[in-house]
């Protein structure tokens, strides 16, 4: 069932396009990656672009801001810091991957620990205490995914639209990605799985997909990759953002 949205959750596709961070991830010179960024820039009380974005070997872009991981496993933040989503916390240690909600970041560490910070107004940033041996970490707008070295699936965050409920039976995972109220997740067998937020079919896999390695969220849409590199889209259309 569709829930009243919170006001400041909307977002067209246009500003889900606008706020995007592309990283150039070819290898340069010097063995160096180029991050270069474009769309809707506005102070907010954030942070600027570094100067120098190189060296950079992950992105990860929010409504609102961006989190980079440095070579050397340290954490950059630029764009806006209303809530603090780009106040990196002084006390990580090494990082291997990054995501970024709606307004907060995540950061998993080399040790397996997962890291939040910015808005909590859904306890997205409340890192479960028992979660262990974190393998890979995503976000959508108000919750937080973590997928685990056995391939379980632990969310937390908003669930007005069940999106951090993982329905049962879920085979190992070996990825997953937030949209605004939905969550999408593949298999270890290359099964796609959606649940949450369903009002313009986001949650409504296609039949006959082939094997898929990689799944995308974005508001009220989903995007799956293929092993042979096909991509398919569902959900709203409005923009053509489905037109593959």
């Amino acid at each position: 069932m569709h829930t009243t949205r919170h006001p400041a959750a909307h977002r067209s596709t246009i500003s889900l396009c606008a706020a995007a961070l592309v990283a150039m991830l070819a290898p340069h010179a010097h063995a160096q990656s180029q991050v270069v960024g474009w769309g809707y820039q506005v102070a907010w009380g954030g942070r600027e672009q570094p100067a120098s974005l190189i060296a950079f070997t992950a992105v990860a872009g929010g409504r609102d801001h961006s989190v980079g991981l440095l070579r050397d496993g340290s954490v950059s933040c630029w764009g806006s810091n209303v809530s603090n989503q780009s106040a990196v916390p002084g006390d990580l240690s090494t990082v291997v991957q990054v995501a970024a909600g709606g307004y907060h970041s995540v950061a998993l560490q080399a040790d397996g620990r997962v890291r939040c910070w910015g808005l909590n107004a859904y306890s997205q940033c409340d890192v479960p205490s028992t979660l262990s041996e974190v393998s890979r970490v995503s976000a959508g707008d108000f919750h937080t995914i973590a997928v685990r070295g056995n391939g379980a699936l632990t969310c937390w965050g908003d669930d007005r639209e069940s999106q951090s409920t993982p329905p049962a039976g879920l085979p190992p995972i070996r990825q997953a990605a937030g949209g605004s109220y939905h969550t999408v997740a593949v298999a270890t067998n290359g099964l796609v799985s959606c649940w949450g937020g369903n009002y313009v079919g986001q949650c409504d896999v296609p039949a006959n997909l082939p094997r898929i390695k990689q799944v995308e969220a974005g508001e009220e849409f989903t995007v799956a990759l293929s092993e042979a590199g096909q991509v398919f889209a569902w959900g709203v259309n409005f923009l053509g953002e489905c037109e593959v």
